[in-house]
């Protein structure tokens, strides 16, 4: 039986020397290493709990002042008093939120933002202990007349906040009523003050502002000094002007094409001294003007 054939049988080449199996050395290290080691690693540990404690717990990263820039109906003072209600809260359950890196943004923009509705709100933590806050306030566009009670709308339809009549004086902004209120805007729920609530559309907004700033300039001696919305359904809204008498426009024109058959009216077919008898002129079916 030749050499070959034993080995396809599976028997060994008794000429093939073992291979030697080598086994990974095993390393001691001498008490001086293993000292030198437990050094280090309490070194570590001694760094990075006392980064933790100045960097979390010290005084110096403790906010100790607030930076207001841009409000003007919003006070310094009312700024502090939400920045403390904040940082006398705890974060994670231990740490104080006075430390500048622990302070919540996130949940004092949510505070702010339930008192004051800002157009947009920044929070920047400018280091090592200030907290600057920059705010866009909402700027009135419209004065909604409910009854007694006045609000400021906002360029969105939404309330600003409740008035009183003083604002109008200081405001020159258009006032404007609303005869039937849906159930979901309640003049009871609109007395609450409840900011953000939307009443109007933003397109029914600047078709008011637009038509109240331009008809002085169309037609000279003429104002507008309120709006009357008869139902929020409906595009019809009426203009009352200082003579007494009103204008029907309707908001799905354009205002200038509006204005523009009231000044021709006006030019052609009604003479001056006549308004003072006129009750309405429609505006409403295009180059069909109706009055009386």
């Amino acid at each position: 039986m030749t050499k070959n054939r034993w080995l396809k049988k599976g028997w060994l080449d008794y000429h093939q020397k073992p291979k030697r199996i080598r086994f990974p050395r095993a390393y001691h290290l001498t008490g001086r290493a293993k000292w030198r080691r437990r050094l280090s690693i309490g070194l570590i540990i001694l760094v990075i709990t006392g980064g933790g404690y100045f960097l979390f717990c010290s005084d110096y990263f403790k906010i100790q002042k607030t930076i207001l820039k841009g409000g003007e109906k919003i006070t310094t003072q009312e700024i502090e008093s939400l920045v403390n209600q904040i940082s006398n809260q705890k974060r994670f359950l231990i740490f104080s939120q006075k430390n500048i890196f622990l302070f919540n943004k996130n949940q004092f923009k949510r505070i702010i933002s339930g008192k004051y509705n800002f157009q947009d709100l920044k929070i920047f933590k400018k280091l090592p202990s200030k907290l600057e806050i920059e705010i866009k306030e909402r700027l009135p566009f419209l004065i909604l007349v409910q009854g007694e009670n006045l609000w400021f709308l906002d360029d969105k339809g939404q309330i600003l906040e409740k008035i009183s009549e003083e604002e109008i004086v200081k405001n020159s902004l258009p006032l404007v009523s609303v005869s039937n209120i849906p159930n979901n805007l309640t003049v009871s729920a609109l007395c609450s003050g409840q900011k953000g609530q939307k009443i109007l559309s933003e397109e029914r907004v600047y078709f008011i502002v637009e038509t109240f700033r331009k008809l002085p300039s169309k037609i000279e001696n003429l104002k507008i000094v309120s709006f009357k919305i008869p139902d929020l359904k409906e595009s019809k809204i009426i203009a009352k002007t200082q003579e007494e008498w009103e204008i029907y426009l309707d908001e799905n024109f354009t205002t200038e094409e509006q204005l523009n058959n009231l000044y021709l009216i006006l030019k052609e077919k009604i003479k001056k001294e006549e308004r003072k008898n006129l009750k309405y002129i429609d505006l409403r079916f295009g180059e069909k003007i109706y009055y009386k």
